[in-house]
């Protein structure tokens, strides 16, 4: 306080607190530590490869570029739309993808009736990828299935009133790109992302060549018959579901974006207009703050690109953001927690500053979601508008040191591999190189592992399990058997008669290098032509396609859920006795441990209030005809008691494995000699032992 201040009698809330500088709070905390080493206790070394202190200072801001930068502005770091603009509210979307019509549009008004304000549509594989109808008995069911224009206009016209439409169509997003403008579509978005296509399913059906004049041809079409749309997607979400980390999704997202700017300038779209129609869709996972500043970073490091294109391009086109909840984070088991995980998600997301964000039901990945499931979805982001008020506030991070100091780290180590992925030649290139595929395994391995440790702890798979769950009942209607949806085709070709004339056009626009391939297809559509029918003539006139090593996308869960799911598949599941005895602190700390490590494979705990001995504990245990026994006693008294209980359980009619809950690490040779199957522990590889246990009874894991 100054001395004027002082003489007008001004006071501030905590004036009688002496400040708290960095090294002094550091000398308290290395006192408090005595003699741990603070790098390993409290500095996390985050996936993104940089270290994150557990506590950031003014001073450490001083030397961060963007602290200086207004939401609404250049680089928009801090959200695109201007703060005192209004509220600040983002679109709350949803994906739909019913096969059957009736059931998509009921989905749809329910949902808009109940707060959703953009509408997503999920088509079928069969579109998607553009493949032969006559090979949809290979491919997974579900997903929206149209086929001809007219049936995309009725679906339209059907719809009630949204703020938009996004269609996640694939390799078929140009040919409904088409038929929208017949549609009158407002708002509408295709999400038209070849080269991450390329990426997950190892080729195309036809080059990057015509991918890329598909994509040209998209925006001119759009300019002139579409303006408030947007036609191209970028998304992060196959770098995110393949384990990479946000710096690798950034990077890789970058690097797609300037491939896209490269070859649209080439065919004659200037960056300024290219850049209008491209939207950025990114997965949020439930590393909250670390989320919440990648989607900082990346608008920041985008505008930066755009503008070393085109000076003066970002302010014109600052990125359309969309934000989806992480598929890689879910569970199939204990799924009500994924509840709490889409809370998380779609609170980064809202103060990360996305325009839409799309949260998936909490049984999503069960692959059952439901009236109940989809309205709590919804209701997620409903709350955070109208009740905690988030769509009040423009950058509300804006100044938590923590965040601020995130955002940086990510964005310099976000360029620095970007710079990489450039200097060989581009994300195509380092795609046929292998180098994406070694950067996001790398990641991907280190993240296994520390789940198999469950050093990374996934709440309710393999940690925390919940013993009594019920499976979800199943979902009320299935989707429409592929064999269905291809007969429905093949009667749509009967009934639509000979299409020659329009195929022949079509065909002709192809080989024409002057033709707009999008305008051509909505003269096709409007012929009577199929969307699989422009597929065709697009594949047939490819001979030099060719492959890169796929990206194989998982989520975290599925080493416990593997597990799980074979124990289940068993006739009578295997019981595993807790044989306690010794001292009580130590019996019933470690028969926790293992109800808990155990019951991640969903296997029967049988638990009790301790044994007088540990002969007594194994005859026990015998009696309950068990397959696995744990000693669950304190480690000193192992090399006494632990071959009195092996003499037992080889006594027994049938064989049982024996487990030690603990680390007794003078006796480890001494026990295993004695017929200790495996050792069980904090630091234990869970998956890996558990999984060797399944095997060993018998167990197929698939």
């Amino acid at each position: 306080m100054s001395a004027e201040e002082k003489e007008k009698g001004q006071s501030f809330l905590f004036e009688e607190f002496e400040a708290v500088t960095k090294k002094r709070w550091l000398d308290l905390v290395k006192e408090d530590l005595k003699g741990a080493d603070f790098d390993r206790k409290l500095v996390w070394q985050s996936y993104e490869g940089f270290s994150v202190q557990p506590m950031y200072f003014r001073e450490d801001m001083e030397k961060l570029a963007h602290l200086g930068t207004l939401p609404g502005f250049t680089p928009y770091l801090r959200g695109s739309r201007k703060a005192g603009s209004g509220a600040q509210t983002w679109s709350i979307s949803q994906t739909h993808d019913a096969s059957e019509h009736d059931t998509l549009l009921e989905e749809i008004r329910l949902a808009v009736t109940g707060g959703q304000r953009r509408v997503g549509l999920r088509f079928h594989p069969v579109l998607r990828e553009a493949q032969d109808v006559q090979s949809m008995h290979n491919a997974p069911a579900g997903g929206v299935w149209i086929t001809s224009s007219d049936a995309f206009g009725a679906l339209c016209a059907s719809m009630p009133a949204v703020d938009g439409i996004d269609l996640y169509a694939g390799l078929s997003s140009p040919m409904f790109t088409a038929a929208a403008a017949d549609a009158k579509l407002k708002g509408m978005h295709a999400h038209y992302d070849p080269v991450t296509m390329l990426a997950t399913s190892s080729s195309l059906p036809w080059t990057l060549e015509t991918a890329f004049r598909l994509m040209a041809d998209g925006i001119r079409f759009a300019t002139d018959e579409l303006p408030d749309s947007t036609v191209v997607g970028i998304s992060g979400e196959p770098w995110h579901n393949a384990g990479g980390s946000a710096v690798e999704e950034i990077a890789c997202v970058l690097a797609t974006g300037v491939e896209y700017l490269q070859q649209l300038q080439q065919r004659g779209v200037e960056v300024k207009r290219a850049s209008r129609f491209m939207r950025f869709t990114f997965p949020v996972g439930s590393t909250f703050f670390m989320e919440i500043a990648k989607l900082r970073a990346i608008r920041a490091l985008w505008t930066r690109i755009v503008e070393e294109f085109e000076a003066g391009a970002s302010a014109a086109a600052p990125m359309h953001m969309h934000v989806c909840g992480s598929r890689w984070s879910k569970t199939v088991y204990d799924p009500y927690v994924n509840m709490l995980r889409s809370t998380v998600q779609a609170m980064a997301g809202a103060i990360g500053g996305a325009e839409s964000v799309d949260i998936a039901p909490f049984d999503d990945v069960a692959g059952n979601p439901g009236v109940f499931s989809r309205r709590i979805a919804r209701n997620v982001q409903i709350i955070l508008q109208e009740e905690a008020r988030l769509s009040q506030v423009s950058d509300a991070a804006a100044g938590s040191y923590y965040v601020e100091q995130l955002t940086d780290s990510i964005m310099r180590h976000a360029w620095s591999m970007f710079r990489e992925i450039e200097t060989r030649g581009g994300i195509v290139s380092a795609l046929k190189d292998g180098y994406i595929q070694q950067r996001l395994g790398d990641t991907a391995d280190r993240k296994r592992e520390n789940i198999s440790r469950r050093r990374d702890v996934i709440v309710g798979t393999n940690k925390y399990p919940n013993l009594s769950e019920k499976a979800l009942p199943a979902a009320g209607k299935a989707p429409t058997a592929n064999t269905t949806l291809q007969e429905r085709y093949h009667s749509l070709l009967e009934e639509r008669g000979d299409a020659a004339a329009a195929r022949a056009a079509f065909i002709a626009a192809v080989e024409d290098e002057n033709a707009n391939l999008v305008a051509s297809m909505r003269d096709a559509l409007a012929a009577g032509m199929t969307i699989p029918e422009l597929h065709a003539v697009l594949r047939a006139a490819e001979t030099d396609t060719f492959t890169v090593e796929a990206i194989p996308v998982f989520r975290a869960a599925e080493q416990f859920e593997a597990m799980r799911a074979a124990v289940e598949r068993c006739e009578k599941k295997p019981r595993v006795f807790l044989a306690t005895y010794g001292a009580v602190n130590w019996s019933r700390a470690r028969a926790t441990f293992a109800s808990g490590f155990f019951g991640a494979t969903g296997m029967e705990i049988v638990d009790n209030l301790g044994f007088p001995s540990a002969t007594a504990a194994a005859e026990a245990a015998i009696e309950q005809d068990a397959d696995i026994v744990v000693a669950c006693s304190e480690d000193e008294m192992y090399r006494e008691t632990i071959p009195d209980i092996m003499d037992s359980l080889r006594a027994s009619p049938r064989p049982m494995l024996l487990i030690v809950a603990g680390n007794p690490v003078d006796d480890l040779s001494a026990l295993r000699e004695a017929g200790v199957h495996a050792f069980i522990h904090v630091k234990a590889d869970a998956g890996s032992i558990l999984a060797g246990i399944i095997q060993t009874l018998g167990i197929e894991i698939q």
